[in-house]
């Protein structure tokens, strides 16, 4: 489980990004695909997070990386499981496909 202050950061780092692009909620929210701006609101807020699909999303509408909007929580990851680094063969410009 991650701790509270990566999980705080999170609602944090998406009003920020959605503020550098010039956006309301309620346009994040329609260039989403949402109806309302709720959901949006309760991921800013901390009270839900988005779910894979809406993270690229996210990633898409904010012009930023993974690590850009969760650099927080991708760092603890790291830092609690340095073996997953360990050996790093695909790089940046490999996929999984190759």
């Amino acid at each position: 489980m991650l701790h509270d202050k990566a999980q705080q950061k999170i609602p944090i780092w998406l009003r920020t990004h959605r503020k550098k692009q010039k956006l309301s909620q309620i346009e994040a929210a329609q260039k989403l695909g949402h109806k309302s701006a709720a959901l949006l609101s309760r991921w800013e807020k901390g009270v839900a997070t988005p779910n894979l699909i809406n993270i690229c999303k996210l990633i898409l509408l904010y012009n930023v990386s993974f690590e850009e909007l969760f650099y927080d929580v991708l760092e603890e990851v790291r830092e609690k499981f340095p073996e997953l680094t360990e050996n790093r063969q695909i790089t940046s410009n490999n996929t999984i496909y190759e």
